[in-house]
């Protein structure tokens, strides 16, 4: 078991029941792991990025592709201003394919 350490999630994503289902799911993982999990939520890109600039920033940040006010190309492209806060893994329901021809 790991030593009680706790780690802050930031999780951008514009459907409630989605940042939910994945609070839900990583929550109980943690609790399995012995983790302590923080996870706060931001519905635009924006609000997230607020809230990365926060003390203490966020040690991972889930970052949904389609956001609402920007194309997936648009979110792409402003990454970088995230990863000063943490590393970002980006999230989509969108294929590869759907992806490319953006």
């Amino acid at each position: 078991m790991l030593a009680s350490t706790s780690v802050l999630l930031l999780h951008i994503e514009d459907q409630p029941e989605i940042a939910d289902l994945f609070s839900s799911m990583l929550q109980r993982e943690a609790k399995k792991c012995g983790l302590g999990l923080s996870i706060e939520w931001a519905s635009t890109f924006n609000e997230g990025l607020q809230r990365a600039q926060k003390i203490p920033p966020p040690d991972l940040i889930l970052l949904d592709l389609g956001l609402p006010g920007q194309k997936p190309e648009e979110t792409m492209a402003r990454i970088p201003e995230l990863e000063e806060y943490g590393p970002v893994y980006v999230l989509t329901g969108r294929t590869e394919r759907e992806i490319r021809e953006k």
